[in-house]
């Protein structure tokens, strides 16, 4: 299989081979955790008089619960003791991401300058969708793909797709003047 520095990164998720060890792993994902939620707080800041108040703050919480996922995905690790809570806590951020593309897409295709993003969002929404779909799929043994050991791809494609979005909204939201 295809390797980095001696690891497996088509088989292995990422918390078990993202990093050199697993403690910077953890400590990696606790700062991409409070980036997101700092990000969200510009994001609000920004884009409040776009996409109104009955749809920014559930937008908001959403992309927070994101950032507190990866968090607690890294303080709780894949230890025996903890790695139900870190499931858990994976699973919540992935969902809560693909419930805000959604929320924030219809909120933003309500504006005529923003609806293309609207539409990116809901596109971002349906592929996050799909895109963890076949990850949970090829991590469940007994599947057709599970015997070609594609999770740590997939779990990397995933991850991939969504920090696109964010990525794109900060670049976006870096050239546009506050309430355009």
């Amino acid at each position: 299989m295809t390797s980095l520095l001696g690891r497996d990164i088509v088989n292995c998720v990422i918390a078990k081979e993202g990093m050199i060890n697993k403690k910077s792993m953890d400590i990696t994902a606790i700062i991409m955790g409070l980036l997101l939620i700092a990000f969200t707080v510009g994001f609000v800041r920004l884009l409040q008089p776009v996409l109104g108040r009955g749809w920014v703050w559930p937008g908001a919480t959403l992309l927070i619960l994101r950032g507190l996922g990866l968090i607690a995905a890294a303080v709780f690790t894949e230890a025996p003791a903890t790695v139900r809570i870190h499931s858990l806590a994976s699973v919540v951020g992935v969902f809560s991401l693909v419930s805000a593309f959604l929320v924030i897409g219809l909120a933003l295709r309500r504006a005529a300058r923003w609806r293309a993003w609207g539409n990116y969002s809901l596109a971002a929404c349906l592929l996050t969708l799909v895109l963890t779909a076949i990850e949970f799929w090829v991590f469940t043994p007994g599947t057709p793909l599970a015997p070609a050991r594609l999770g740590g791809l997939m779990e990397r494609v995933v991850y991939i797709e969504t920090m696109a979005w964010y990525v794109a909204f900060g670049w976006r939201l870096f050239r546009t003047p506050a309430g355009s």
